[in-house]
């Protein structure tokens, strides 16, 4: 018992709460402790991320409570990577950059063993650097979802989105390779750390950038998923 309320985290600080009402982010959902690894074996804790309804506060232990709302972040990187030695999973690395649309930036980063991972179904649930894993998968959705009827708006006005090497609108991708329509594309993904699409039983890199530096690629892979599903149900025939 005493192990198990040692590893809680504390409730948010005055700090933490004020920063949070300010921004009115609503309920507090979760506490998530962020650590540094200092040695082999040794982790010290460099503050907390408090979730909320709308949002997060992060508060460093030697610095100020900043609020970021879903609704306020600009832009999201993304990155995970499995890792396996003679096919035994070794763990998973991770990291989250954003920015907010008043111009600051955070980015958090950790490994984890991941219980969803092959190979590692016997990995803790609750140790902390899958928690804040969990937690950043959160992040990236929920700013991804924040910032989707504001993109669909722009492509419904008839306008361009860009990310990274790529754009997109309500007809197609235009990609550094050339111009492909959501009619012909049966499936966007990532494939080997690149955006690829499937056309016509053929599988190819869209982009020359890795995904990760794309900025909101989350979003992109949610429109460009979204806008290849209403392309074939608009034409049937083509399946």
């Amino acid at each position: 018992m005493s192990k198990t309320k040692a590893n809680l985290p504390p409730s948010p600080p005055l700090a933490a709460t004020s920063a949070a009402a300010s921004a009115n982010l609503g309920a507090l959902r979760n506490a998530i402790s962020v650590t540094k690894q200092q040695a082999l074996v040794r982790t010290r804790i460099m503050g907390y991320a408090y979730e909320f309804d709308n949002g997060f506060v992060w508060q460093p232990d030697d610095g100020v409570a900043q609020a970021y709302r879903w609704d306020e972040v600009s832009t999201v990187n993304w990155f995970a990577s499995q890792h396996y030695a003679n096919g035994v999973y070794t763990g998973t690395q991770y990291w989250l950059t954003l920015a907010s649309t008043d111009g600051r930036s955070l980015k958090f980063s950790g490994s984890c063993k991941d219980p969803a991972a092959k190979g590692g179904r016997n990995a803790d649930p609750l140790a902390r650097g899958y928690l804040l894993y969990q937690f950043l998968i959160r992040v990236r959705e929920a700013a991804s979802a924040a910032q989707l009827p504001g993109a669909m708006a722009t492509l419904n006005r008839g306008e361009q989105l860009v990310f990274g090497d790529l754009r997109i609108s309500a007809t197609g991708i235009q990609a550094p390779k050339g111009f492909v329509p959501w009619s012909s594309i049966k499936a966007v993904n990532i494939y080997q750390g690149r955006v690829s699409v499937r056309q016509e039983g053929k599988f190819f890199s869209l982009s020359s950038q890795a995904a990760e530096k794309i900025p909101n690629c989350p979003l992109f892979l949610t429109l460009a998923q979204m806008l290849t599903r209403q392309a074939a149900s608009a034409n049937p025939a083509s399946d």
